[in-house]
């Protein structure tokens, strides 16, 4: 039974990964090939990211409840009370999968699915060009804030909270009735 859960879990985790190559390569293409000269490898670079969103959306479409490949689902209270968690230097939150994840996903996929479809649509009707150059400004940022944010979490993983002062670190407050 192990054993199954494991390559289920290793398959999703492939899935997300070639998911992950592929979005994040056709978006770079396409962001840097958006001059005139180029234009086609824009288009196909673009029309690719439609194609990654789809499959990640199939993807999620059908799979089982609580596998990883399902869409994120972000909760504003689990983020909050891991943000001051964190802030009162907790070991297992800390260590803990972060509640911010899910917003951090549902941020870049909202944003790089905005750009892409705007240069689909764009294709077709001029005038929104510009909106579309804007959303991929947009987009290039939020790619670069995912990837800062998965480095500090990482980070925050990783941290030896045994190098801090013991005074430092403190005790989860006790909730009262």
């Amino acid at each position: 039974m192990a054993t199954t859960d494991r390559k289920r879990r290793t398959g999703a985790v492939t899935l997300l990964l070639g998911f992950h190559a592929v979005m994040s390569g056709a978006f770079l293409t396409a962001y840097l090939s958006g001059g005139e000269d180029s234009y086609g490898i824009h288009v196909f670079a673009g029309y690719t990211v439609i194609a990654a969103l789809a499959a990640r959306l199939l993807m999620a479409a059908f799979a089982p409840r609580g596998s990883m490949l399902r869409l994120p689902r972000p909760s504003l209270q689990a983020a909050a009370r891991w943000l001051g968690r964190v802030l009162r230097l907790e070991r297992r939150a800390m260590g803990e999968r972060s509640p911010l994840l899910p917003w951090i996903a549902v941020l870049i996929l909202a944003g790089t699915a905005a750009a892409a479809l705007s240069g689909a649509v764009a294709d077709y009707v001029v005038q929104l060009e510009h909106l579309h150059e804007a959303l991929g400004d947009i987009a290039l940022f939020l790619a670069i804030g995912h990837g800062v944010a998965m480095f500090l979490l990482a980070g925050l993983k990783r941290l030896s909270i045994k190098r801090l002062p013991a005074a430092v670190i403190t005790k989860p407050r006790e909730v009262l009735p």
